[in-house]
């Protein structure tokens, strides 16, 4: 069923969808989300999906299928028109040939989230309250709102990778990201806080 499809497709493309930006207030906007995709279909299998993440009218994200599974993905990940990177994946959308760490800073969804007692650890919880601390007095949003981010951070505290799932503004979402990337680095995480390294994380942050 086509719409079954669509859904299986938007679901594949929203793992893959964070990106790496920098700190520069200029860096594009990232969503989490599917704006904006194109799919092309071969009778009812879809062939193509082509995405304009950051909305300046290029296409930097291409998937290609086969037989309905998702085969290759294409990332121009500094919007210069230029593929920076290729995945490819084995028969059932399994990703080969990639290095992790490499990765885990363009594709963090990739990465499976935390162990479930990972989490609810106090040292997580207090490095994570420590975050936000930090982010919050580097925030300075022009009106009350809100922003739900998804990100990630390497051992070492820097945030690699951070895109926006919801907002009721989008430029309190981008004040929010450059925050969280100018907040980095957050400092050496301890042993029993390495549990969160390298895997999505999920944050919502409110100013009134």
């Amino acid at each position: 069923m086509r719409i079954s499809r669509i859904l299986r497709a938007g679901l594949v493309a929203l793992a893959l969808a964070c990106a790496t930006l920098s700190s520069d207030e200029s860096a594009p906007l990232v969503d989490c989300s599917m704006t904006g995709a194109k799919l092309e279909y071969d009778h009812d299998h879809l062939m193509r999906m082509q995405q304009d993440s950051n909305g300046d009218g290029r296409i930097d994200r291409i998937f290609s299928y086969e037989g309905g599974q998702l085969r290759w993905v294409q990332l121009d990940t500094d919007f210069d028109g230029v593929p920076d990177y290729e995945v490819q994946f084995s028969p059932g959308s399994v990703p080969v040939s990639w290095t992790p760490r490499e990765l885990a800073r363009i594709l963090p969804s990739l990465q499976p989230p935390p162990a479930e007692d990972c989490l609810t650890r106090r040292e997580v919880s207090d490095y994570l309250s420590e975050l936000r601390i930090r982010m919050y007095s580097r925030w300075r949003p022009s009106g009350a709102g809100q922003a739900e981010l998804r990100f990630s951070l390497a051992s070492s505290g820097e945030v690699t990778s951070a895109c926006l799932v919801s907002t009721n503004d989008r430029s309190f979402g981008a004040a929010a990201i450059h925050a969280l990337f100018g907040s980095s680095p957050f400092g050496q995480m301890p042993a029993p806080v390495a549990c969160i390294a390298d895997h999505p994380l999920v944050g919502n942050f409110a100013a009134n």
